[in-house]
């Protein structure tokens, strides 16, 4: 068979019968012009999609050897994250001034987590968390 295009602006319109037959096929121009759309080509940019950065952080912690390491990624994270940066001060190990910071390291780490969407995380940390 022989298919037909309708030149540019026209189009074919059928009409079918309830049951499916075609009664007729009308050549009408169209409607509605064809909207232009303007090519824009993808930025590069990533677009922050919302999703929240805690799981990225906790995987990278879990990812660290030891619990000092830990504390000092946290410190790292809160000073590029956190509108306070990180909990400041010298502590002796073991004493309860380090216990403190430490409990003060962790509640800032959990605001951060509720709030920081992983795509800023990406721009703030870039050496330590990849945007993929």
């Amino acid at each position: 068979g022989v298919r037909y295009v309708p030149k540019m602006g026209y189009s074919w319109k059928t009409v079918t019968a309830a049951d499916g037959t075609v009664q007729s096929v009308e050549y009408v121009p169209n409607e509605e012009p064809v909207a232009v759309i303007e090519y824009k080509p993808l930025s590069l940019e990533k677009v922050d999609d919302g999703t929240l950065a805690g799981p990225a952080i906790d995987a990278y912690l879990a990812g660290l050897a030891t619990d000092s390491n830990r504390m000092h990624a946290v410190g790292k994270i809160l000073d590029a994250c956190h509108p306070k940066g990180d909990v400041k001060g010298k502590t002796k190990r073991y004493s309860e001034a380090e216990k403190q910071k430490k409990a003060d390291r962790l509640a800032r780490l959990a605001t951060v987590k509720e709030t920081l969407t992983l795509h800023e995380l990406c721009n703030k940390m870039p050496n330590r968390f990849k945007d993929d």
